[in-house]
């Protein structure tokens, strides 16, 4: 078995013990993996010198001072955006510092065919999606896989939790497999919260094949909704941009099964708003009607 060459890229804000808690987890996975680890903050630069100096610790001990660059962009959507932008590696993965690694799961995945190089190349995989797990929370993963074959059934949200975590694809930014070359020429990241996913579904959607895996590499544990929006006018300004993002994923995919899958991405973002003071989308919710009229017009002519 030959593994993948990946870079896994690290979006960190102002949460210093949980950047020093996932450079604890670093520190088993370096000494097992060669890597290369970018990290990208948005921090203020106090905090950025501190957390600096906590993964130079880190590379100390470690003694692979190559092995990761840091770097202090203000602005936390350049800061994904800038993970596909300066990724070296055919292969990437994404983690925010709050997020944990699931060492025993990960240590047992790093021996399986999702992240053999030439079964990835072979089979055309450009995206691989591992299940989710939050914490305190224990499934009997199996550890099996399989290439998804209905793309429309396969999907679940990002945050729809009421489906199960066992069988469902998840179109989220953080704890899975993006081949870098396919995921450059997808949308970029434009907002904090509710459409940041819109990027992976469109290599979810672009991409030839994708290959589902039944075990987590990445421990859920928190998130935030709708990101810096305080205000309902801020909410609404956030929707008109996710309208014409959707919009755009629309003009790119809009067979009738890849419109499927924007019609359940768009739901997602309207529940997602909707936490914040019960946010009705009605722009996103026309959207939807919209897409769906129009699939029966198509189906109407066939």
């Amino acid at each position: 078995m030959k593994q993948i060459k990946l870079t896994l890229c690290i979006v960190a804000k102002d949460r210093v013990e949980q950047f020093r808690e996932l450079c604890n987890h670093l520190k088993e996975l370096l000494s097992k993996v060669d890597w290369i680890v970018h990290i990208y903050d948005n921090s203020d630069t106090n905090v950025f010198n501190e957390k600096s100096k906590i993964l130079s610790d880190l590379l100390r001990a470690q003694q692979r001072f190559s092995t990761v660059k840091i770097k202090h962009i203000p602005d936390f959507i350049d800061c994904r955006n800038a993970c596909v932008k300066e990724c070296t590696t055919p292969w990437m993965m994404i983690l925010d510092d709050d997020d944990k690694i699931d060492l025993e799961s990960l240590n047992k995945l790093l021996t399986m065919k999702c992240f053999d190089d030439e079964y990835l190349s072979t089979n055309n995989i450009d995206f691989v999606s591992f299940a989710m797990r939050k914490e305190s929370e224990h499934l009997p993963f199996d550890y099996s896989m399989r290439i998804v074959k209905d793309k429309e059934n396969e999907l679940s949200q990002f945050d729809d939790y009421e489906n199960s975590k066992l069988t469902k694809v998840y179109t989220r930014n953080a704890g899975n497999l993006y081949r870098v070359r396919k995921l450059s020429s997808c949308m970029k990241w434009m907002y904090v919260g509710c459409d940041d996913i819109l990027p992976i579904t469109d290599l979810y959607l672009s991409a030839r094949n994708v290959l589902r895996v039944n075990a987590p590499i990445q421990i859920y544990s928190s998130q935030n909704t709708v990101g810096r929006v305080k205000t309902k006018e801020q909410v609404r300004r956030v929707e008109l941009g996710m309208h014409d993002s959707y919009i755009r994923l629309y003009s790119k995919h809009n067979t009738l099964s890849d419109s499927k899958v924007i019609i359940k991405s768009i739901q997602n973002s309207i529940k997602q708003l909707a936490h914040f003071d019960n946010y009705d989308a009605i722009d996103l919710k026309n959207l939807c009607k919209e897409i769906e009229n129009n699939n029966d017009h198509i189906k109407s002519q066939n």
